[in-house]
């Protein structure tokens, strides 16, 4: 399951996961527009940009042309078998659909005018650990992959059922942060928790989350550190307003190992 909390806005279509994974969360969101055609390892929940859109068609395109590659080579040297070569004609038909499915994304403007295929860009994914701040309502929104999951923090009192295809949510305000409970119960090792309250398959025992409530001030720093989903550009070099060759990037050359060249002198 992924956990989400601080939305405004959900937009999703997760209709397959490719494997089991440890709980997911994002922070600080306004606006979540997902779609399962774009998940991959560096993508989980599928979430909608410009960039993402680009990698995945090109991960694509290259994994047709690999294929393509393998049933050029098999007619110079038949070794693959009929049903073998159908096979792999079937997967590029279904890649091709697959890409057709992902050009078929219909850009549109939120309520503030931004466009949702931009909106993902500045989010916050967290992994294993969610940070939450002290004092202020916060929502969750869940939604399930595969099958139906049970997302549970029993330190808060609050267990809510996720359920493929149909997102589910509650809004709580946290009134104790981990440092004041930890003096509180006299334990420097505990941690609120978000686990799976559901026997759901092979990877049950791995679906939880570390949750930390934070001070606000606490919160915020946290937050600032956290990476952007998608990284700020870096400034192009420029000199009188030129745009400046990076000579070492593009060919780098090592620096010289005085040792080396007097004991090959010698």
């Amino acid at each position: 399951i992924e956990a989400l909390t601080d939305l405004k806005e959900l937009y999703c279509n997760v209709n397959q996961i490719d494997s089991l994974k440890p709980l997911e969360g994002l922070t600080d969101l306004h606006t979540l527009y997902c779609n399962y055609n774009l998940i991959s390892n560096d993508n989980a929940m599928g979430i909608v940009t410009k960039e993402k859109m680009t990698a995945k068609l090109a991960e694509i395109d290259a994994e047709i042309v690999g294929i393509e590659n393998k049933i050029s080579e098999n007619k110079k040297m038949p070794v693959m078998p009929k049903t073998y070569i159908e096979s792999l004609q079937d997967k590029i038909y279904r890649l091709e659909r697959h890409k057709q499915r992902i050009l078929d994304l219909n850009e549109s403007k939120t309520a503030g005018g931004l466009s949702d295929w931009e909106s993902g860009v500045d989010d916050k994914i967290v992994k294993g650990e969610m940070h939450i701040p002290v004092g202020k309502e916060i929502e969750f929104i869940f939604k399930s992959q595969d099958v139906i999951h049970s997302a549970y923090m029993p330190h808060f009192r609050a267990q809510m059922n996720t359920v493929p295809g149909v997102p589910t949510r509650f809004k709580m305000i946290p009134t104790i942060t981990t440092k004041e409970m930890r003096a509180k119960l006299g334990k420097e090792n505990f941690d609120y928790i978000l686990l799976c309250n559901k026997i759901c398959g092979a990877a049950h025992f791995n679906m939880q989350m570390k949750i930390v409530v934070d001070s606000p001030e606490v919160y915020e720093a946290w937050l600032r550190n956290q990476k952007r989903f998608i990284p700020d550009a870096e400034p192009e070099k420029t000199v009188a307003g030129q745009p400046v060759l990076d000579t070492a990037a593009v060919n780098p050359i090592a620096p010289v190992d005085e040792n080396k060249v007097n004991s090959m002198t010698h």
